[in-house]
C-alpha cells in the first residue's frame, strides 16, 4: 500500500457514530445443566417420555450488546448475539391408550438457538448492582422435530426461525477476579411446534442455568503510546489509540458484534479520525513486528501478509466511521482464522511528521463458527 493510493480513495457516503465494543460471554457447560419436557395438548393430553434421558447441557456464547458503568457494572443492553447448541438430542415418546403400548416417537435435533430479549431493567447507571429482569426468549437458528407414529407416517418439522414464547426472566451480571464479566440465570423457555401436514400440536418446555464467562476473542493491539514500537516523529498518543494525528489524539480502531462468523455481526468502528477524510478498513494475517508495529508515515503500520482491502468510508464532523459490510465474507475468513485490522486514514493539512497520512491501533480477532 502507498501514499497515492490512499489519495485516490473513492468516496463511500453513510458514515455512522462509532459505538462501544460489546462484551461476548462463553457457557460454561458443566454448570449449565437443563431439564426438558413435551406434552401434547388435548384432545390428546399426554406428556412425552424421554428415550434415556430429560436432561441436556448446553454450549456455545451469548451477547449484548450491553453498557457497563465506570466501575464495570452493567447497567443497561439487551440479549441479541451469540449461537448456543445442546447435547444430548431431545428423544422420546408418547404412550399409546393401552398400557405399554406407544403412539408416537419423537425427535428434535441439529439444533443452533440464540438467547435474545427485549432492553433489560437494571435500574439506572448508579444504582445497578449487575441484577437484571425482563422478557426473554430463544430462537431458532436451525434445527429439525421429527415425530414418527406407530405404524402410520413419519412427519419432518423444520423449526428455523421459531421463537420460544416471550417469558419474564431475571438474572445476574458480575466480576471476576480479574474485571472479566460473569453470567447466571436460571430460566425457563416455552416453544410451541406444529406440523401442518399432520396438524399436530406439541409443547416444548426447556428450563435451566446460564453460566458464562467473558472472553477476549476480540483484542486490540499496537498502541502509539510508546508501550511499543515509538511513533515516527515524537507524536505518541494514549493507550488503545494510534499515533497522534492532526486532532490532537490517536485514530482508534474498536468493534461490536461478535467472532462468530455464522452470526455476521462483526463490525468495525473507527473514532479520533481527521474528520471528512477517506480510511481504508484493510484485513491481514499477521501483527507486524510481534504486534508492536513499524513506523509508515505518520503513525504504525501493525497489520501485514495477506492484506485484503474491505472498505473505504468517510469520517463524519466527529472524526467517526464504520465498516458496512460482512467483514468475514469480505475477509474471506474461515472459523479458527486469527486475522488482524486497522485503518489507514488520511491526514493532508495538518499532519505531524508530513506524511499526509495515519494508522489506527490494530484489532486482532480469533473467528469462531
Amino acid at each position: 500500500m502507498k501514499k497515492c493510493h490512499l489519495a485516490a480513495l473513492i468516496l463511500v457516503a453513510g458514515a455512522q457514530r462509532a459505538e462501544a465494543q460489546q462484551p461476548v460471554l462463553e457457557l460454561d457447560t458443566p454448570q449449565c445443566n437443563w431439564t426438558w419436557s413435551v406434552f401434547l395438548p388435548p384432545p390428546l393430553n399426554v406428556y412425552g417420555v424421554p428415550t434415556t434421558t430429560d436432561q441436556f447441557q448446553v454450549a456455545g456464547r451469548v451477547g449484548g450488546p450491553f453498557n457497563q458503568n465506570a466501575s464495570g457494572i452493567v447497567y443497561a443492553g439487551q440479549f441479541m448475539t451469540g449461537e448456543i447448541t445442546y447435547f444430548p438430542d431431545i428423544e422420546g415418546y408418547f404412550p399409546g391408550a393401552t398400557p405399554g403400548s406407544t403412539w408416537a416417537t419423537f425427535r428434535v435435533y441439529d439444533i443452533l438457538m440464540r438467547k435474545e430479549s427485549l432492553p433489560l431493567d437494571f435500574g439506572t447507571e448508579t444504582s445497578s448492582d449487575g441484577s437484571y429482569t425482563g422478557d426473554h426468549w430463544f430462537h431458532f437458528i436451525s434445527g429439525t422435530a421429527e415425530i414418527q407414529i406407530t405404524g402410520g407416517s413419519n412427519f419432518i418439522v423444520p423449526i428455523e426461525g421459531l421463537d420460544s414464547l416471550p417469558i419474564w426472566q431475571t438474572g445476574a451480571f458480575s466480576s471476576n477476579p480479574d474485571g472479566s464479566l460473569h453470567l447466571e440465570a436460571t430460566e425457563s423457555h416455552a416453544f410451541q411446534l406444529f406440523d401442518p401436514t399432520s396438524s399436530i400440536t406439541f409443547d416444548l418446555n426447556l428450563t435451566g442455568t446460564i453460566v458464562a464467562d467473558q472472553v477476549f476473542d476480540i483484542t486490540t493491539f499496537c498502541s502509539g503510546d510508546n508501550t511499543g514500537t515509538s511513533c515516527p516523529c515524537g507524536n505518541s498518543a494514549g493507550p488503545g489509540e494510534g499515533c497522534m494525528n492532526g486532532t490532537g489524539q490517536g485514530g482508534k480502531l474498536d468493534s461490536t458484534g461478535t467472532s462468530s462468523i455464522g452470526d455476521n455481526s462483526f463490525t468495525l468502528h473507527g473514532s479520533q479520525l481527521v474528520a471528512s477524510q477517506p480510511g481504508l478498513y484493510f484485513q491481514g494475517n499477521n501483527a507486524v513486528n510481534s504486534g508492536n508495529g513499524n513506523p509508515f508515515g505518520d503513525g504504525l503500520r501493525c497489520t501485514g501478509g495477506g492484506v485484503i482491502r474491505l472498505q473505504v468510508r468517510f469520517a463524519d464532523a466527529a472524526g467517526e466511521s464504520q465498516t458496512s459490510i460482512s467483514i468475514s465474507g469480505n475477509g474471506g475468513v474461515a472459523p479458527g482464522d486469527v486475522k488482524r485490522y486497522q485503518i489507514w486514514y488520511r491526514d493532508p493539512n495538518t499532519s505531524f511528521c508530513g506524511f499526509g497520512f495515519n494508522l489506527s491501533n490494530g484489532v486482532e480477532v480469533s473467528w469462531s463458527v
